[in-house]
C-alpha cells in the first residue's frame, strides 16, 4: 500500500524531467547548449484512460502526508492515512486502471481453458507421431514433424514449433493482483468487502431480526447440528457458509522478530551473476573459491 500512496502522491505532483535529470547529474558538467531546449513533463502511465477519480483521491492523500516531498525512505505512509475507505478506494481505482475494461466472464475462462485443453492434445498427437516417424526414418529427416492440421504441407511444422506451442497452450497466466501489508485489521478488511463487493456487510455486523435472535437464544440449548432457524428449511451441519468476497484469501504472516533478523542476515550476493545466498538456508556451493571471493553482503532491493 505504501507503493500506491507513492505514485498517486507522484503522479499529482510530477516533477519535469529536466528536474528529475539535474537530481541525478548532479556534481557533472552539464553539455554545452546548443541552442534552448523545452522541456518535457514525465511519461503518463496512464495516459488516454479517465483519471479523475484517481487524482481526487491524491489530493485527500496529500491532506494526510502534507505538503512538499514525500516523507523519507522508510517512512510508514499507510499509517499516515487514517481513513481506511480512502485507502481502500485508492486500490480500487488502482485496479481499474491497471485493468481496464471489462474482465472476463467465468464461462469465458472456462471456454479459454477447453480451447488449451483440446489444443494440448492435439499438439501431443503430432508429437507422438513424429516420434513413432522418427523412430525407422533417414537420420536426415529427423526433428521434422507432420503437418499441423489445417496448415498445408509447406507451412512451418518443425518440433521446436509443436513444443513451443505446447509451452503456450499449457503455461499458467497469472491474473489478479497480490495486496501487501493492507488489510492491517479486521476493521479495514471489513471496509476493503463493503467497498469491493457491493455493500457487502459481513453476517455478524447485520442488524438482527427477531427470528435470528430467537434462534440464537435456541441455539445455547440445543446441538447446533441439528438446530433448525424459525422458517429455514436447511440444518446447520458443521460446514461453514461460504459468501461472496473480493478477495480469494487473505494470509497472515505470523512471524517472530528474530526469526526475520535471522533470514535477513548473512545474505549474500554474487555481482557477477545476481545470485542471492544466505549463509545458512542457502549457502554458495562448497569448492568455488572465486566465487566466496566475488560475494557482497546483500542489502536487499533498492527503493
Amino acid at each position: 500500500m505504501d507503493d500506491l500512496i507513492k505514485e498517486v502522491y507522484e503522479y499529482i505532483n510530477p516533477k519535469p524531467v529536466s528536474d528529475t535529470a539535474s537530481v541525478a547529474d548532479k556534481g557533472k558538467k552539464p553539455p554545452p547548449a546548443k541552442g534552448k531546449v523545452e522541456d518535457t513533463g514525465p511519461v503518463d502511465p496512464y495516459a488516454g484512460l479517465d483519471t479523475k477519480d484517481y487524482k481526487e483521491l491524491g489530493h485527500q492523500i496529500k491532506k494526510f502526508i502534507g505538503e512538499g516531498d514525500l516523507p523519507p525512505p522508510g517512512t510508514d505512509l499507510t499509517a499516515l492515512v487514517t481513513d481506511d475507505s480512502l485507502l481502500v478506494n485508492l486500490f480500487i481505482q488502482k485496479l481499474k486502471l491497471t485493468f481496464p475494461g471489462e474482465p472476463k466472464s467465468e464461462q469465458a475462462k472456462l471456454d479459454e481453458i477447453r480451447a488449451n485443453i483440446l489444443k494440448e492434445k492435439e499438439i501431443l498427437e503430432q508429437l507422438a507421431e513424429l516420434e513413432a516417424a522418427n523412430a525407422g526414418a533417414d537420420p536426415k529427416a529427423k526433428g521434422k514433424a507432420p503437418p499441423a492440421k489445417g496448415k498445408g504441407a509447406g507451412g512451418p511444422s518443425g518440433e521446436e514449433q509443436l513444443r513451443a506451442e505446447l509451452e503456450a497452450a499449457t503455461k499458467v497466466q497469472p491474473e489478479g493482483w497480490i495486496l501487501i501489508d493492507f488489510p492491517r485489521s479486521l476493521e479495514q478488511a471489513k471496509t476493503m468487502e463493503r467497498l469491493m463487493n457491493n455493500g457487502f456487510t459481513c453476517m455478524v455486523d447485520r442488524p438482527k431480526d427477531q427470528v435470528q435472535k430467537e434462534f440464537e437464544a435456541w441455539s445455547k440449548f440445543v446441538s447446533p447440528a441439528s438446530s433448525i432457524a424459525q422458517g429455514q428449511e436447511i440444518a446447520f451441519n458443521g460446514e461453514p457458509f461460504i459468501y461472496p468476497s473480493a478477495t480469494d484469501a487473505y494470509l497472515f504472516l505470523d512471524v517472530p522478530s528474530e526469526e526475520c533478523v535471522r533470514r535477513i542476515s548473512n545474505r549474500k550476493i554474487d555481482p557477477t551473476t545476481n545470485t542471492v545466498y544466505h549463509l545458512e538456508d542457502n549457502p554458495p556451493p562448497d569448492g568455488d573459491a572465486k566465487l566466496k571471493d566475488r560475494l557482497q553482503d546483500y542489502l536487499g532491493e533498492p527503493d
